[in-house]
């Protein structure tokens, strides 16, 4: 699992990529993504749907993405962020972010 450290006020980009598990690998577009970010006591993911949330954005064929800012009001700590596609593209990925909040601010 891939880990993520930085303070937090920062924006991350995190973008997915859907291919069909073949000898091509050709890019598809899955019937539904969501990506999430849940804080690591918490039950309740925040979730960003495509064609639902403006924050999910279609890069291309296969390919998208969303935007996730870390801000003060957001406790320090570890968090996932995952994607999900489904039908016809099935695929999940989830990493670890670890957040800081900043010891001095300029």
């Amino acid at each position: 699992m891939l880990v993520e450290k930085f303070l937090e006020g920062n924006r991350r980009r995190y973008t997915a990529t859907f291919k069909v598990p073949d000898q091509n690998g050709v890019l598809t577009d899955p019937t539904t993504i969501t990506f999430y970010r849940r804080k690591e006591a918490d039950p309740n993911p925040e979730t960003y749907v495509y064609n639902t949330d403006i924050a999910v954005v279609r890069e291309g064929q296969g390919i998208y993405h969303v935007d996730l800012s870390y801000s003060s009001s957001d406790a320090d700590g570890r968090y996932w962020v995952g994607v999900k596609g489904t039908g016809t593209c099935e695929a999940f990925d989830e990493l670890e972010v670890l957040v800081q909040k900043a010891k001095s601010k300029p």
